[in-house]
């Protein structure tokens, strides 16, 4: 059986396996066959993390069966892996700042007549693909300021970001590409699913524009032109912040530059532009517990880097993309769940899936936040 579903749904996936009493959840890699990380489900906990030596151990075995150089690129290593928790369940380390930059915008807002300068948060690319801003959204956690209006939050938005993003979307597998790909994992099942998908960097590059649609919906963006798209990435990134200081004293802002990139920190200082250099955890801890709602975000994009993820004990394979997605599909964040004929959970699955179809069908359930 195959449902099409937002991702959200992927929640309820979960609370049908706590009220399954199916507490231990093992995720696996279907294009890899690697075991990810398993979570505890009622405590929220994610241990038995594979290691750099887990990848490296089952990659170069694929790699050394794969002719195609772009194929042997395209195999998720544990770098992606540890971005996809850097960008869901490992939040900035100074997150903090963040949130007061939150706060201070907010209080600006409430009162412009006291603060004719209003503050606002410019974004590099990088924020986009790490996904921040519409997973603080989600983040109920401790450092969360309450009553946060985010819709107050100003964001700018460069062109050029955007243009990075999407300069990112191209290779797609052809048939010659999935035969080999089916070849090398020795499987043929879920492989030919991927025929005319993009590759790994067109998928997160999607994702990354998924982001940029939220902000729009979620915070006040506007969009910033100026600057040109240049080849070279760091006078790409100079010309990021250019746009962003000519844009900020053009408007009378107090401009904050978000970035995670220290070469950008570095640029930023050159045209004195106040920034935020966000430090995220360089390593994946061996366990750790984590907001349900960013354990959703973290499966989902597991899902989009992975290709597929299957979540064994429940007999359902999660498929971030598939021939016949669309973007539109990305853009809303759709996955695909293949839930095996003898799962248990196939018809509860089904169930939950009719019910929320027939309730979206009434209201758009993205709008109620």
């Amino acid at each position: 059986m195959e449902l099409e579903a937002d991702k959200d749904f992927l929640m309820a996936v979960m609370n049908e396996a706590i009220l399954h009493q199916k507490n231990d959840i093992a995720v696996r890699s279907v294009l890899l066959d690697l075991d990810l990380m398993k979570i505890d489900m009622m405590k929220q906990r994610i241990d038995s993390i594979a290691r750099l030596e887990d990848f490296d151990s089952v990659i170069s075995n694929i790699r050394l069966r794969l002719a195609n150089e772009a194929l042997r690129s395209d195999l998720p290593s544990y770098s992606d892996f540890r971005e996809v928790f850097q960008s869901s369940v490992l939040l900035p380390e100074n997150l903090g700042e963040l949130f007061s930059e939150i706060k201070d915008i907010e209080e600006r807002k409430s009162d412009p007549y006291k603060n004719p300068r209003q503050k606002c948060l410019g974004i590099d690319t990088n924020i986009a693909y790490r996904r921040l801003l519409s997973r603080l959204l989600a983040y109920g956690g401790p450092q969360r300021p309450r009553d946060i209006n985010f819709r107050c939050v100003q964001i700018l938005l460069p062109s050029i970001v955007e243009e990075e993003i999407s300069a990112r979307v191209g290779r797609k597998y052809t048939g010659k590409d999935v035969d080999e790909l089916g070849e090398a994992l020795g499987s043929q099942r879920f492989v030919r699913s991927f025929l005319n998908c993009c590759y790994k960097d067109g998928r997160r590059a999607l994702n990354a524009q998924s982001e940029l649609r939220i902000l729009k919906e979620k915070y006040n963006c506007w969009d910033v032109r100026g600057g040109s798209f240049l080849e070279d990435k760091e006078k790409r990134d100079v010309e990021i912040i250019r746009a962003l200081a000519n844009h900020a004293s053009s408007q009378y802002l107090d401009l904050v530059y978000l970035t995670s990139d220290d070469k950008s920190l570095a640029h930023a200082v050159a045209y004195k532009v106040r920034s935020l250099g966000l430090r995220y955890p360089r390593e994946i801890p061996s366990k750790l517990t984590a907001d349900p709602w960013l354990l959703v975000e973290l499966l989902y994009d597991l899902s989009i880097v992975f290709g597929a993820i299957s979540l064994k004990g429940l007999g359902v394979v999660v498929m971030g993309d598939w021939s016949g997605k669309t973007t539109e599909d990305y853009h809303r964040e759709r996955v695909k769940l293949v839930v095996e004929e003898n799962s248990s959970f196939r018809r509860v699955l089904e169930k939950d899936h009719r019910i929320l179809a027939r309730l979206e069908s009434a209201v758009d359930l993205r709008r109620i936040a």
